[in-house]
């Protein structure tokens, strides 16, 4: 998933380019602006949200929660706001790394039980 190398347009950027770009289908970037994640008007995408589409997938993929994720986007490019930004995504590796140790004992349960099956 990129969101680092973009191939910048004219004018704004239309849904359909947005998607090329960044592999995700128009639905989902329909989606995207239904639920306040990006702006779009007519006239397309403006650059900044045109560059937050990957950004914006990425960190839903992971899980992270809209609501976070419009408190992130909303404090990117503001002077003084780098802080509050690491400490949102230091808090989120804090629940993905949480959510990994429950997965790992869910395994290890399933491997006792097989082991305890065959033996």
């Amino acid at each position: 998933m990129k969101f680092g190398t973009y191939i910048f347009y004219e004018a704004n950027v239309t849904i359909q380019q947005a998607s090329v770009q960044f592999n995700v289908t128009e639905a989902e970037i329909a989606e995207y602006v239904e639920k306040g994640l990006l702006s779009h008007t007519d006239e397309g995408f403006a650059e900044q949200d045109f560059r937050h589409v990957g950004l914006v997938r990425s960190l839903l993929v992971m899980g992270m929660e809209e609501q976070t994720i419009r408190r992130y986007l909303s404090l990117l490019g503001r002077d003084n706001s780098q802080r509050e930004q690491v400490n949102l995504l230091r808090k989120f590796r804090a629940h993905l790394l949480e959510r990994i140790h429950r997965h790992q004992q869910s395994l290890d349960q399933i491997d006792y039980l097989i082991y305890h099956t065959t033996h």
